[in-house]
């Protein structure tokens, strides 16, 4: 490895990070919708599964009064 002695400087590019930036908005976006999309389908499922879960519960618990 060799050292190298001088002067050196970064440039900061203003128009590639304001590109990278969209890309990036671009991209957290779309991963948020696709968790709400996730969300609303669970959502959707539980209410779904719930409405069938409780018709047997009830069947259940009366007929479970009735053997009493």
């Amino acid at each position: 490895i060799e050292r190298l002695d001088g002067v050196g400087c970064l440039e900061f590019d203003e128009e590639r990070a304001q590109i990278e930036d969209a890309i990036l908005r671009e991209q957290i976006e779309r991963y948020n919708q696709r968790l709400r999309d996730f969300e609303e389908k669970q959502r959707l499922y539980r209410n779904q599964h719930e409405r069938h879960v409780d018709p047997e519960v009830e069947v259940r618990t009366s007929r479970l009064g009735r053997n009493r």
